[in-house]
């Protein structure tokens, strides 16, 4: 059961590797990519509720304002 686990986990975790690098590009800094795999990882925990709040608590910040200005001021694209 254990080997299947880190089967699955591996699996997420290059299938998720695989998403950052598809949208990284859309990105320039650094520090917005990781808050962007941050917001996304948070979207995907299951929580019962995601706003930036609990997202920036599942990404380890230690307020919302990050993932306000991710979702407010960030500029996006291709």
């Amino acid at each position: 059961m254990v080997a299947r686990q880190n089967t699955d986990l591996d699996h997420w975790a290059l299938a998720f590797d695989d998403l950052m690098s598809r949208i990284g590009s859309w990105f320039v800094r650094v520090k917005l990519r990781r808050r962007v795999a941050g917001f996304v990882r948070g979207l995907l925990a299951g929580q019962p509720q995601a706003n930036c709040w609990t997202l920036a608590e599942h990404a380890g910040d230690a307020g919302p304002q990050g993932m306000q200005r991710l979702m407010s001021a960030a500029a996006w694209g291709p």
